[in-house]
């Protein structure tokens, strides 16, 4: 049972793999993207809740602050980079109430 392949058909199995190959190139370049993580949050309150204190507390991977986190009464603004997946950054906010 050894049977050889014919030149044809050892050609037409080549060029079926490297079709093969580059269909994953061009599937793996469409798929590859950077992480990107932007957004917004609004609080609107009726109630009297006073924030007093803000600080970075755990972190992981290569997370830093990207500035220095201030507060007011209401509002608390602090920015983050977060260098690669799985990186965090947890911060504590104490409030009076």
């Amino acid at each position: 049972m050894n049977k050889k392949l014919s030149r044809t058909n050892r050609n037409y199995i080549i060029m079926g793999l490297c079709a093969i190959l580059l269909i994953m190139g061009v599937g793996y370049a469409a798929f590859q993207s950077q992480l990107k993580i932007s957004g917004t949050s609004n609080i609107a309150t009726n109630f009297l809740v006073k924030i007093t204190d803000i600080q970075s507390t755990v972190q992981s991977g290569q997370a830093s602050d990207a500035m220095t986190p201030t507060h007011d009464d209401t509002t608390t603004t602090f920015k983050t980079n977060l260098v690669s997946p799985g990186d965090s950054r947890m911060r504590v906010i104490a409030i009076t109430y």
